[in-house]
């Protein structure tokens, strides 16, 4: 197992680990706000597993974002191909990347995005890109 596997294993387990109980409202609601970060970044870890296996599909050594983020984690096709759409969206928008794993926008951002890109003309979509800093501002 790669010793990103066994990162993200720790930290599925010390999560299983947390005790609640003793939070009041304040608590609650600061754990609430780092949870959000939490699941953005591990949301950033998602979408370069994503950028990677692009990678290794164009150099003909590896199934595609689709395929591999499908074939595990028992995820719908639709969740698959939107999660794919994430890492198409960061490699023309890198900033978005950036901006997902520091926790100041989620995956639902960049779907938002991929979703406008897709009915935009070309010469539109590279004026949206080129808007890429604005958008996380």
């Amino acid at each position: 197992m790669s010793c990103v596997a066994d990162l993200l294993q720790r930290f599925s387990s010390d999560l299983r680990a947390v005790d609640l109980s003793g939070l009041d409202e304040d608590g609650l609601r600061s754990a609430t706000a780092e949870m959000r970060v939490a699941e953005r970044v591990l949301a950033s870890v998602k979408l370069r597993i994503g950028q990677r296996a692009n990678q290794l599909a164009a150099a003909g050594t590896g199934a595609d974002a689709g395929a591999v983020l499908l074939g595990v984690g028992d995820v719908s096709a639709g969740t698959a191909r939107k999660e794919a759409a994430r890492a198409d969206v960061v490699d023309t928008m890198p900033s978005l990347g950036s901006a997902l794993a520091d926790g100041l926008i989620g995956g639902e951002h960049l779907d938002a995005i991929a979703r406008t890109a897709r009915s935009l003309d070309e010469p539109t979509r590279e004026a949206l890109s080129g808007l890429q800093d604005g958008l996380v501002e």
